[in-house]
């Protein structure tokens, strides 16, 4: 929602909750309305990202792992964008060479936990 904010906005939609409207000015993403509505969505989405992660930790096939953490990857490098932007939106969020720095530091941390439980077992 978030990400695609420019791109819904000029097919002339927002896919935004009615309670969350009140308000807020949608016109011009630099008001500090519309940036205080997207660090309350930023909060929900980083607790939903690390729920997410305590859940896929507990699978037991790393292939659905690596998948899952992929995918949570992307959305916690817009957020990163996000943030870093002071909580105004761009119209578009590249991958960065920091976020592969994190993809890397993912993919580690899952080999070592999977070396770890087939040594711990021997």
């Amino acid at each position: 929602m978030l990400r695609d904010y420019y791109e819904d906005k000029k097919l002339g939609y927002l896919n935004i909750a009615g309670e969350e409207c009140c308000g807020i000015d949608f016109s011009d993403p630099s008001l500090d309305g519309f940036r205080h509505w997207v660090k309350t969505r930023v909060s929900f989405i980083e607790n939903k990202i690390k729920t997410g992660k305590e859940y896929i930790f507990k699978a037991s096939c790393i292939r659905i792992q690596l998948i899952a953490l992929l995918y949570c990857l992307r959305y916690e490098a817009v957020v990163r964008q996000i943030k870093a932007n002071g909580f105004v939106l761009k119209r578009e969020y590249p991958v960065r060479i920091n976020d592969a720095g994190h993809l890397l530091k993912t993919l580690f941390s899952i080999l070592y936990r999977e070396l770890a439980v087939k040594f711990a077992v021997i």
